[in-house]
């Protein structure tokens, strides 16, 4: 039996990576990654007899950094699957925006004997 992790793979021969690196590139030049995810590690599975079963992990929830900053509380969950061999991944997510701290002045710092040089050095 042969366990890949790296492409999340189960099945008696071993893994060819150039299957895999025509996507991988694609990923790699869209910024992408794969959003980690809690349920099944493995997404498919070929109905096939116990001793030539394969699992593989096909579906996968693809972000980018911009979807990470923006959507914080993102989560994937990949189901059991039902009437069909491939496990349904359900996205869950919240755009929480961050609140902006306001500014406030008091007028009494300008007050200060030494207002007008600790804003300079400031600024420098």
């Amino acid at each position: 039996m042969w366990l890949d992790t790296f492409m999340k793979k189960i099945s008696d021969s071993p893994p060819d990576l150039s299957d895999v690196a025509e996507f991988n590139s694609c990923l790699l030049n869209c910024d992408l990654d794969d959003m980690q995810g809690t349920g099944s590690d493995f997404t498919w599975f070929n109905n096939q007899d116990v001793a030539i079963r394969v699992y593989s992990k096909l579906e996968r929830v693809l972000v980018n950094y911009d979807w990470l900053q923006t959507f914080t509380q993102s989560s994937a969950q990949f189901l059991p699957p039902g009437i069909s061999d491939h496990c349904p991944a359900v996205l869950t997510f919240h755009n929480d925006p961050i609140p902006k701290k306001q500014f406030k002045f008091l007028n009494c710092w300008a007050s200060h004997p030494d207002f007008s040089i600790i804003v300079a050095r400031a600024w420098d």
